[in-house]
């Protein structure tokens, strides 16, 4: 006779890394379990591998480094080893959210969407442990985080603008100048963000029909874009020079 409720085989989805096992030592506050000792490291690992297939490299590279803080945070704690009903307890993730402002001086504490940014990986593990049946309640259901902010945007003006152009002028090196100049010209006739720039590639650009298309864009999403000529004659500017180095950028 099997009792009720018994767990006779972990979800296949985990190959096999969850194992029976009844946890008495999970703090109060814990959610609802089907009392089956996982381990908080490997269940990651499971977790991040859904991540990886299914989400921006950049994103993953997110995840991955805010779960790795979270499992260094509760080796800190006296728990290197953590199974995940005392890792995804409720008072557990509330001390950790608490302890992200400690040691904190120099710029006050930490803004309402920085927390958010640091827990929405934790959060989104708990819901990964929901659709796998580990779990039955999601902990962040009782747990209060801080509200967000509109952060302060510095804007930069256009007197500014021209004169960050003209002291590119003013370096002693041609290829320095030409390089700046493309770099600055691309940032500011494109539109093009930070991650977008570094991932352009010559094969991304049409000179003949003016084109500079971002494959790499947020959500990973692509768009063309019809930079003015100043773009372009930046961009012919330092080709004598990249031809000399070889390189798939720009």
């Amino acid at each position: 006779m099997k009792e009720k409720n018994q767990i006779i085989f972990p979800p296949p989805e985990l190959n096999g890394t969850i194992m029976p096992h009844h946890n008495d030592d999970a703090p109060s506050g814990a959610s609802k379990t089907r009392r089956m000792k996982v381990q908080y490291s490997i269940f990651k690992r499971d977790f991040l591998r859904e991540v990886q297939a299914n989400n921006t490299q950049s994103t993953f590279k997110t995840y991955q480094s805010m779960l790795n803080r979270y499992e260094r945070w509760l080796a800190a704690e006296g728990q290197p080893d953590a199974d995940l009903e005392y890792a995804l307890a409720v008072q557990t993730i509330t001390r950790f959210k608490y302890s992200l402002n400690q040691g904190i001086k120099k710029n006050g504490p930490l803004l309402g969407q920085t927390v958010r940014a640091v827990m929405c990986p934790l959060k989104g593990l708990c819901e990964f442990a929901i659709r796998m049946k580990i779990m039955e309640e999601n902990p962040f259901d009782n747990i209060e985080l801080p509200k967000t902010v509109d952060p302060v945007r510095l804007r930069v003006s256009d007197q500014e603008v021209e004169a960050l152009m003209v002291a590119t002028e003013r370096q002693r090196d041609p290829r320095k100048v030409a390089l700046s100049r493309l770099v600055l010209s691309t940032l500011i006739h494109a539109g093009v963000c930070a991650d977008e720039f570094q991932n352009i590639k010559m094969e991304h650009i049409n000179v003949k029909q003016e084109i500079l298309e971002v494959r790499y864009g947020k959500g990973d999403k692509s768009r063309l874009l019809h930079p003015p000529q100043e773009f372009w004659v930046a961009f012919k500017g330092w080709q004598p020079f990249r031809d000399a180095l070889n390189c798939q950028h720009p």
